[in-house]
């Protein structure tokens, strides 16, 4: 049941993972009332890095949906994710380093990028930036699993 839950979460949140293309602006001369739908994120059974996407298959299904905003000179401080989640850069930007078994991997994602966050893979955001960054996270988990455990 999670399972299609989490693919249904993530097509509805598509576009194209760590994408180079922001949101595109709407049409002057389309129809203001209007109902539009724009692809953020496809990235159905992969994260970042390239990492087989696994939900977890125990326990109720669990959505959690966080703004994270991030100041200017800021980080998270190393932590791990225990369930997949899906993010979206709302302003500023953030970069990621992770801690892989070939050495740091490092990333920026700017406003209007997603992403499929990597599971169970060390890793710290920073913002280098001068302006808040803001990401919109939502984690498709299960009770009684942490969406983000501090190391």
């Amino acid at each position: 049941m999670l399972r299609p839950l989490a693919v249904c979460l993530c097509l509805l949140l598509a576009g194209a993972c760590a994408a180079d293309d922001p949101i595109p602006s709407s049409d002057s001369g389309a129809d203001p009332t209007a109902i539009t739908s724009t692809v953020l994120l496809d990235a159905v059974d992969q994260s970042i890095l390239g990492s087989i996407l696994e939900y977890p298959d125990s326990g109720q299904a669990e959505i959690t949906a966080s703004l994270i905003e991030v100041p200017p000179g800021a980080d998270t401080g190393w932590h791990y994710h225990e369930t997949p989640l899906v993010a979206y850069v709302l302003s500023g930007e953030i970069t990621v380093t992770y801690d892989m078994p070939d050495g740091p991997v490092e990333r920026t994602y700017e406003a209007g990028q997603s992403l499929v966050e990597e599971v169970d893979i060390h890793h710290y955001g920073r913002n280098d930036g001068d302006e808040m960054a803001r990401l919109l996270v939502v984690f498709v988990g299960a009770e009684g699993s942490s969406n983000t455990v501090g190391l």
